[in-house]
């Protein structure tokens, strides 16, 4: 059920006879138009609902068969589904462990089935094959975003095109006319444009290079480009707008000369934020997948017909995010953050993102508003940010939660891991005025260093150097923050966070023009207490000089905040019995407290970071004693 559709009355549609199904079937609602009836719910248990009527119902025979059909896993846990018929089909919304999937029913002819529906599929459910079957919903999406979100959506007025775009209509006859395109530099001209994200795949295809950008100036045939470029072109064209940005096209590609790379990348933030619209071909895993695409095949269920559906991924569907290739892509994190508004090509439909709204073409989920992680990165950056939130550390914690979702997603080349996100970086230093550190930022480097590589995955350092060890982007793989530093905007959990180290002093090299882009070195001075440790098993405990520390009174557990410290290791070093570590406490919450765990540079007086400790504090303050002054370490 799509967000924002609701109505005093329900339509009701004549109900079929059912007197002879179970009691549970007898309940579901019947209505007439899914955009305008009010949200009525049947739930059903699979395993404890369906499961013990299913021999003698015709009704819960059909859904467990489907069911089964749409999800393999659909007994595996205790799933829930609401069923109600709308017109002439029946939808299914999977709940609980299978929240993102839906299901569409509608009958075969000839045939009678339990719920008395009709052969005829819904309209929105009609192939893609046809790509002008979009047009008459992209239009409406656009034309609703225009008229009803106000500034937060408002279309920018004459942005300034970037460097080069595909103009479209170069010989002026018109954009329903024009069969060629041309590689354009707008040398500063203003004008609407679109965006393509898309996967790059491994193909081999048309790029510009040195070599052909002078052939691409003169002009392109669309007919010799990759299928989701065509299908770009062509959704532009539909939607009245003359230029395109392609980055494989826009951008000079050159493994040996970077430069143009280097000075495009870092021109993301603008590039995607004036967009009129971002094209995303969510479904294809290459360039040459298109964005159309013929739905999947159809299975008949004794007497109905069933098609599969799966939502935009959210929340607990993020498991689903396979059926979306283009969310798992690095690059494609900061397009879709940084685009006001976004038309998705999904495998079974189309699917419509804004600042202010998300919604898909079935209307059968629903998603959110105000509470996403897409409006608190606006919040804090193009909206008002910190004149409404007040403090850096509540504003800080969003680009934490940005850092948990972007670390997972694949990069061709991992040297990007810091060019990927640096449009994001861009934006957010130049709104906050804050100084950027190879992914964290100076004005919250204590809590923004309180990483740590999960258990369930295989951290490694990266065998190529790309980042000082007390970042994140020096580990492949995914990275995590526990929940109080990057829970949005609560000043309550906020206020309860506590730094017990203090960074007088970072900076980091860099690599390039780009002051958010790669880096060559980098160091961080703290003042801080450094205690030595030692690990056993997962565990991390106070070396014996310490331990002994008024060893007639305290256990060595107690010697570290009463607790025992969890150990999670960046992947690069484990500590071995005789080696030398140290623990620096950094920060507490108001249940756990933080710790880098670190060991010197062999022949040097700084330390590296090698993982990080976790303790419970249970709502105490960290009662690691002060044997020492503060002191000052210096991380790289």
């Amino acid at each position: 059920m799509g967000s924002g559709h609701s109505s005093s009355v329900v339509d009701e549609k004549p109900r079929p006879d059912v007197s002879d199904l179970c009691c549970q079937w007898r309940r579901a609602p019947h209505t007439l138009d899914i955009g305008t009836c009010i949200p009525i719910y049947m739930p059903i248990s699979i395993r404890t609902g369906i499961c013990s009527y299913e021999r003698r119902c015709e009704a819960c025979n059909l859904m467990m068969r489907a069911a089964t059909a749409c999800e393999d896993d659909v007994l595996a846990a205790d799933v829930k589904l609401s069923f109600r018929v709308v017109g002439t089909y029946a939808t299914v919304k999977f709940m609980g462990p299978l929240h993102g999937r839906s299901a569409v029913l509608w009958g075969i002819r000839g045939v009678r089935n339990p719920w008395s529906l009709e052969t005829q599929r819904p309209s929105w459910l009609q192939p893609l094959r046809d790509p002008a079957a979009f047009l008459p919903t992209a239009q409406r999406w656009l034309g609703n975003c225009h008229r009803n979100h106000g500034k937060q959506c408002e279309l920018p007025q004459d942005p300034i095109l970037p460097t080069r775009v595909l103009d479209l209509d170069p010989s002026g006859v018109g954009l329903d006319k024009a069969t060629t395109v041309t590689l354009y530099e707008t040398r500063g001209k203003t004008g609407r444009y679109v965006c393509l994200s898309y996967c790059w795949g491994t193909a081999d295809f048309a790029k510009t290079t040195p070599d052909t950008i002078e052939a691409h100036r003169r002009g392109l045939d669309p007919q010799r480009l990759p299928r989701t470029f065509q299908d770009a072109i062509y959704i532009a064209r539909a939607l009245k707008v003359q230029y395109l940005w392609i980055d494989a096209l826009c951008i000079i590609q050159n493994e040996t000369a970077m430069a143009d790379w280097t000075t495009e990348s870092a021109r993301m933030a603008h590039v995607y934020q004036n967009s009129y619209l971002t094209i995303a071909a969510a479904w294809g895993e290459s360039v040459l997948d298109g964005c159309f695409r013929d739905r999947e095949l159809i299975t008949q269920i004794g007497s109905v017909r069933v098609q599969k559906i799966s939502h935009f991924p959210s929340g607990a569907a993020l498991r689903y995010r396979h059926d979306f290739p283009l969310l798992e892509r690095g690059w494609t994190y900061q397009e879709r953050m940084l685009s006001p508004r976004i038309l998705y090509f999904g495998r079974q439909e189309l699917l419509w993102d804004c600042w202010k709204e998300r919604t898909c073409g079935c209307r059968l989920q629903t998603y959110p508003r105000g509470g996403g992680q897409k409006t608190c990165f606006y919040n804090a950056t193009i909206g008002p940010g910190m004149e409404r939130y007040g403090r850096h550390d509540l504003v800080g914690n969003v680009w934490r939660s940005m850092v948990v979702q972007y670390s997972p997603l694949q990069l061709s080349f991992p040297a990007d891991k810091l060019p990927a996100v640096s449009g994001l970086a861009d934006l957010w230093a130049s709104r906050m005025g804050w100084q950027y550190l190879a992914g964290l930022w100076r004005e919250n480097l204590i809590a923004d260093m309180c990483w740590y590589a999960p258990r369930s995955q295989t951290p490694a350092r990266s065998t190529q150097w790309r980042a000082p060890t007390w970042s994140w982007v020096s580990v492949d793989g995914p990275v995590e923050y526990d929940r109080d530093l990057y829970t949005w905007f609560d000043p309550e959990v906020v206020a309860k966070v506590r730094e017990l180290a203090r960074a007088t002093a970072a900076h980091c090299e860099l690599a390039g023009s780009s002051p958010t882009g790669q880096v060559k070195n980098g160091w961080v001075e703290l003042t801080c207490c450094l205690h030595p440790v030692s690990r056993r098993g997962q565990r991390i405990y106070a070396a014996d000089s310490l331990a002994k520390w008024n060893s007639g009174a305290r256990r060595e557990e107690e010697i570290l905040g009463g607790s025992r410290l969890y150990w999670y290791s960046d992947g690069r070093d484990e500590m071995d019995e005789d080696g030398e570590y140290y623990l620096i406490p950094m920060l507490s919450t108001r249940v756990f407290y933080y710790g880098l765990v670190v060991k010197p540079e062999q022949g040097s007086p700084v330390m590296s970071r090698i993982g990080m400790a976790k303790g419970t504090s249970m709502g105490k303050e960290w009662r690691v004693p002060m044997l020492t002054k503060g002191q000052t370490v210096r991380i790289v």
